[in-house]
């Protein structure tokens, strides 16, 4: 297992010295125009998961804004909390508001259901 190990670093070696610095200045070249090329792609994957993120926590949120609105501690305060929650991605949805600045509010949010319930 060793000896083969030496013998790939060795051939790997050589392949090296056979490359020169003008070569290697190319290939990086290539492979950084490669990925300014992908990066369209990627930013829109990047923009893709935030919103899922985004959705997947308003999901839970409104989920636990139910219970605690139909549990033992919940009523009015719960519902005004997520009223005022859905108003603000109404709000942020009509004004094109971005990501950030709607998690930020929805963070408030989180917080001040937090201090209301002891959660």
């Amino acid at each position: 297992m060793r000896e083969e190990s030496v013998k790939r670093a060795i051939a790997a070696a050589r392949r090296l010295t056979l490359v020169s610095p003008d070569e290697v200045q190319q290939r990086v070249v290539e492979e950084a125009e490669k990925l300014r090329e992908l990066m369209p792609q990627i930013t829109q994957l990047v923009d893709l998961v935030s919103r899922v993120m985004t959705l997947s926590m308003l999901l839970i949120l409104l989920a636990a804004l139910k219970e605690l609105r139909d549990g033992e501690h919940g009523g009015d305060v719960a519902e005004s909390i997520s009223l005022d929650m859905m108003q603000e991605v109404e709000w942020a949805q009509k004004n094109e508001v971005s990501l950030d600045q709607l998690r930020s509010a929805l963070d408030e949010k989180i917080e001040e259901i937090t201090r209301v319930f002891g959660g």
